[in-house]
């Protein structure tokens, strides 16, 4: 399948997969609110003021085209959210933890970390069953804050179920890399 595809170019040949996982789908409500609701607000506004054009219509499709267009990127954006999270793959190898993302239709990504001790910076419980796995984070434009701006991105294997047992099998592949092969360890003078 396209998943077994994506996962052997990233592979090395000396690699060995211990876990594949995907995150859950839905976006937060809280990530979601926003842009959806600024699309709502350009969406009947530009409505309302179309619909007082009357006999010369024309004009109006032709002025608040773009509004309509801007208005449906906005709307879409929770459904554009859940088919990247659905293309998304977490890998856990014995040598490296692997993100593999489809950004866009054109547009892949893949981040790697080598396994060393320290890798998750932060282990976040998102609901009964669900947390995320924080290795990084990055700069990303978040509409969440009150002035629009970068924030700080956790980067890693996010929402995915039963982050206990992924923590414990990166800790596990961790434990079994030796001291002289570990990138990142404490090797003594």
């Amino acid at each position: 399948n396209r998943d077994a595809e994506r996962l052997q170019q990233v592979l090395q040949d000396d690699e060995r997969v211990v876990m594949v996982a995907a995150p859950r789908r839905q976006m937060p409500l809280s990530d979601s609110f926003g842009p959806v609701l600024l699309g709502l607000v350009l969406l009947a506004f530009s409505g309302g003021t179309a619909y007082l054009f009357g006999k010369m219509w024309w004009v109006a499709v032709l002025f608040f085209s773009p509004f309509w267009l801007l208005a449906l990127v906005f709307l879409s954006v929770p459904l554009r959210y859940s088919w990247r999270m659905a293309r998304t793959l977490y890998v856990l190898t014995d040598k490296r933890a692997i993100v593999l993302e489809q950004l866009s239709l054109w547009r892949r990504r893949c981040v790697c970390w080598p396994l060393f001790p320290g890798l998750v910076k932060k282990v976040a419980k998102e609901g009964h069953d669900l947390g995320s796995l924080i290795f990084d984070y990055e700069m990303r434009f978040s509409f969440e804050s009150r002035r629009r701006r970068y924030v700080p991105w956790p980067v890693g294997f996010l929402m995915v179920p039963q982050p206990e047992r992924v923590q414990q099998l990166v800790a596990e592949q961790v434990a079994a890399i030796p001291a002289e092969q570990a990138p990142f360890a404490y090797r003594p003078p």
